[in-house]
């Protein structure tokens, strides 16, 4: 009995140790071999401060598409507000939000932190709404109407200052 148990535990240690070996070698590259710096330069891009001209509040007027489409909410529910130190809030047409908004060099715009109350409300464009600022890319203004382009290249939002 003692040889069976002893043979059961030398061949649990030889298979274990077996595994171990195979899962070393299937192993990518360690991080040595990776020169983070050089191949992500632009992770780190600094944020600059924020345009003045950005802060207020913003009313959601539409979003056009490069395809056509084109997304008009009803009403007022939608506005943006962004303040002087990055923060911003915002109301829908059914939840409200809160978040931060970063500007780089080029006018490149983001918006972060997003987090929000979470209503089910049917036939919102908050959806639309939110993956706008989600997929935010650059902004400019085209009068006083704040423009902020999609990534991709695929549309802009438009918004109006609410007086």
């Amino acid at each position: 009995m003692k040889k069976v148990i002893l043979i059961l535990v030398a061949v649990v240690l030889i298979a274990g140790g077996v595994a171990a070996y195979r899962s070393d070698e299937n192993q990518g590259p360690q991080d040595e071999d990776i020169d983070i710096e050089e191949n992500y330069e632009d992770l780190n891009a600094e944020s600059i401060d924020l345009d003045d001209d950005l802060v207020g509040d913003w009313q959601w007027v539409e979003t056009i598409y490069n395809d056509g489409e084109e997304v008009r909410p009803e009403g007022d529910d939608f506005v943006l507000t962004i303040n002087e130190d990055g923060s911003i809030s915002s109301t829908t047409d059914c939840n409200s939000l809160a978040g931060e908004v970063i500007i780089y060099e080029g006018n490149e715009i983001s918006f972060s932190e997003i987090a929000m109350t979470k209503m089910y409300c049917e036939g919102s464009l908050e959806d639309e709404y939110l993956r706008t600022l989600n997929d935010s890319s650059t902004y400019l203004f085209e009068g006083d109407n704040l423009v902020i382009t999609i990534k991709y290249d695929s549309g802009s939002t438009i918004f109006e200052p609410v007086e």
